[in-house]
């Protein structure tokens, strides 16, 4: 499993940056990302930063694991543990309705970055856990505060969740499914 979230992950950032040059003649640039140090910088602008995905090294979440006494779903794993790079803005079409869905899905920008994600994890199934809810773990954020994309860590299902509700709605059996149904949604600049 872990080997096709990789694939499908690479290929998404692969169509997402050609998606980039072919509607701004460029990588993908960001704002957020002025002044934050990462191998994924190819040039900082005055307003802006050029990027392009750089490989990572394996990440290491057994501390994170013991800390929650919780192992975290392997396709997870493969979706934070493939690749340095900037957010991807993204759509999602439910192939049953048709239905489009706009998000961003969250990637690691440096190792400072790969720190913070573990805690805001953390966080994420310490609240789950004080609520009495399945354990999941995000990959993504909707333009709503209080829903996120998620991955069920029981099941490996891509999830809409309502944060701190038990509500929830299924996007994908997995999560290769899932990535290779996203479709790059490019910023203007």
């Amino acid at each position: 499993m872990s080997y096709s979230v990789s694939e499908a992950l690479l290929a998404l950032t692969e169509r997402y940056q050609q998606a980039w040059q072919s509607q701004h003649n460029s990588q993908p640039q960001s704002e957020h990302y002025l002044g934050l140090e990462s191998p994924c910088v190819v040039q900082a602008l005055e307003h802006t930063v050029i990027w392009q995905a750089q490989p990572c090294a394996e990440r290491d979440f057994s501390k994170s694991e013991a800390a929650i006494e919780l192992n975290f779903d392997d396709s997870v794993k493969a979706f934070y543990g493939t690749q340095y790079a900037g957010d991807l803005t993204v759509c999602w079409r439910d192939p049953q309705s048709g239905e489009t869905l706009p998000l961003t899905l969250l990637q690691v920008w440096s190792d400072e970055d790969w720190l913070r994600l573990q805690e805001n994890l953390l966080s994420h199934l310490v609240m789950q856990r004080q609520r009495r809810l399945s354990p999941s773990l995000f990959i993504g954020s909707l333009d709503s505060e209080i829903e996120i994309i998620s991955v069920c860590n029981l099941t490996g299902q891509v999830l809409k969740e309502v944060l701190g509700k038990k509500q929830h709605q299924i996007l994908a059996p997995d999560l290769a499914t899932f990535l290779n149904g996203l479709e790059p949604v490019v910023a203007d600049v």
